[in-house]
């Protein structure tokens, strides 16, 4: 650039930095003006942190696969074994021995194997005899039993034996009790009995395969007055998805078949097929089947009859209900009519009077059948607490009671037969309290369309178990049996004989205490109190309940 033209600008900025016109400002201070600084407030005394720096956790790992070159061995670990805990200890031989007021003797004497896994075996002897009194006339009773039993467990199957013999003996006190000898008297009502029976049970597990328990026996009641040669086979099998079962079973009965009866020999023979299949589809259990049976004594019958099952658990493991057609059959043997009732007249079978003529009483034994539909119902309440009800309304054939018969000497009873229809309403009822006291009770209720002899239609039990740490059990437990009809009926020649009589007896209420002290693992001691209210309304016609009664025993293990 030229100096003259630089020369020139300098001059025209001067000029234009002059031509400002700044002017003077006058400030008039009025009062006195104290300048002062606020006092600061602190609003925090803690200092806070605020760092936005994040942890970074993120690792990362390489496996370095490396050979260690080591001649050192390592020796292997033994597989840990686990004891279980001591076992009790067993005793092989139980005695008991027992007496007291009203009871003449008590005893029993068990031996039994100890543990093992592939066989067992038991004998057992029990004795009791007592000689009560009714109206100062004999009413004592005595009981002999013995039973041997067996097990053996192989890879396949499992067989058991068993044998008994039991012989009983009860005074007749309505009449003619005045000789308490029991040979040879023909108001001591004496029956001995005996049975031999062998079962195999199948221990397949596989449900595709053939499963079985079948099981044979051969009795005999008072040398050869009756006798029964059973066989008994249950075949399960699963066959396409279905659990299907067939029962067979062969029955030949022989009563009054002993050469010192009078009577004439009677036998029956029964074959019986009962095929079963089980289906479960849309949450219910059904259960068909069918019983076929083939029976000839005199003349040879057929019959049959259906049954089915439907079952619904309508909450797991707690609530189920049953409902169905069931048909129940028995025969109403010599034995099981003297079990229930030992006051019959005995004619052809007790050894005392065998040997007496056809006019005389005789028992008429006969297959009791029932056909019922039924309802029933399972529910567990609560922790230690179970009940179950069922109705059943059904038609009997041949539905078996009890009739008095007077004879010239003392009245005794008669096993008579009818066919009926039945309502039944059976309920159970299980309570556990705590370890120390539970309840357990049984109720049953039956209505007839006819009128049945000796038989209650309300029947009620209750007993209640106190568990005192294992020493002492007290269980005190109650007995109630309805009214009653009785029928008597006289046993003379017909232009003599009195109309029939009818009846009815008293209901029987009955209160027992048991008390048992375990002093220790070998010896304890028991105190049985029987009819605590002196209870002696009449059981049967003409026979009485025994009055209070009771009996202190001692066991002792070895």
């Amino acid at each position: 650039m030229r100096p003259n033209n630089l020369f020139f600008i300098l001059i025209l900025t001067v000029e234009f930095l002059f031509a400002q016109d700044i002017n003077n400002t006058k400030v008039k201070v009025i009062e006195g003006f104290n300048p002062s600084i606020p006092e600061a407030n602190r609003l925090n005394e803690n200092a806070i942190l605020i760092d936005t720096i994040k942890e970074n956790r993120m690792q990362e790992y390489n496996i370095i696969d490396v050979d260690i070159k080591s001649d050192f061995k390592i020796n292997p670990l033994r597989p840990a074994t686990v004891k279980a805990s001591k076992i009790s200890q067993l005793f092989n031989t139980r005695m008991s021995l027992g007496t007291g007021f009203g009871v003449t003797s008590r005893s029993s004497l068990l031996y039994n194997s100890k543990r093992s896994k592939r066989s067992s075996y038991s004998i057992l002897l029990n004795q009791y005899s007592n000689n009560i009194k009714i109206d100062a006339k004999e009413a004592g009773s005595s009981i002999y039993d013995i039973n041997i039993s067996g097990k053996i467990i192989k890879d396949k199957n499992i067989y058991t034996g068993h044998l008994e013999y039991e012989n009983k003996g009860f005074f007749t006190y309505g009449k003619g009790t005045d000789d308490n000898s029991k040979m040879n008297n023909p108001f001591y009502n004496r029956f001995s009995f005996s049975e031999i029976l062998f079962s195999v049970l199948s221990k397949e597990r596989d449900e595709n395969k053939l499963r079985h328990h079948t099981v044979f026996f051969a009795s005999d009641l008072n040398q050869g007055v009756e006798n029964e040669f059973f066989v008994n086979s249950n075949l399960e099998k699963n066959v396409y998805g279905l659990d299907f079962s067939l029962g067979l079973e062969l029955n030949r009965y022989l009563n009054y078949n002993s050469i010192d009866t009078a009577y004439k020999g009677l036998g029956v023979s029964l074959i019986r097929f009962a095929p079963s299949l089980d289906i479960n589809t849309y949450g219910f259990d059904f259960q068909l089947g069918l019983e076929v049976k083939l029976e000839q004594d005199t003349n040879v019958s057929f019959g049959f009859a259906p049954h089915f099952q439907i079952s619904k658990e309508i909450v797991e493991d707690i609530l189920l209900i049953q409902t169905g057609l069931r048909h129940i059959e028995y025969r109403n043997t010599l034995r099981s009519i003297f079990n229930e009732n030992p006051y019959i007249h005995s004619y052809g079978m007790n050894q005392s009077v065998l040997g007496y003529a056809d006019d005389r009483v005789k028992q008429e034994v006969r297959m009791a059948e029932n056909d019922e539909f039924y309802f029933s119902i399972y529910n567990i309440l609560g922790k230690g607490q179970f009940f179950n009800v069922d109705f059943s309304y059904g038609f009997l054939t041949d539905f078996p009671y009890f009739v008095a018969v007077q004879t010239d000497d003392y009245i005794r009873f008669k096993i008579n037969y009818m066919d009926l229809q039945q309502l039944t309403i059976k309920s159970n009822y299980n309570l556990t309290f705590s370890k120390i006291l539970s309840l357990d009770a049984i109720f049953k209720f039956y209505h007839w369309n006819e009128e049945v002899y000796h038989h209650p239609n309300i029947e009620s039990h209750l007993s209640l178990p106190i568990n005192l740490r294992e020493k002492i059990y007290i269980t005190p437990s109650f007995a109630y049996i309805g009214q009653r009809l009785s029928r008597k009926e006289f046993h003379y020649s017909p232009a003599d004989s009195p109309l029939p009589e009818v009846m009815s007896l008293s209901s029987v209420f009955h209160a027992n205490l048991e008390l048992h002290y375990n002093y220790s693992k070998q010896l304890s001691f028991y105190f049985d109190l029987n009819n605590l209210t002196n209870s002696k309304n009449e059981f049967w016609i003409d026979y009485k309940n025994f009055g209070f009664n009771g009996v202190f025993g001692v066991s002792y293990s070895f």
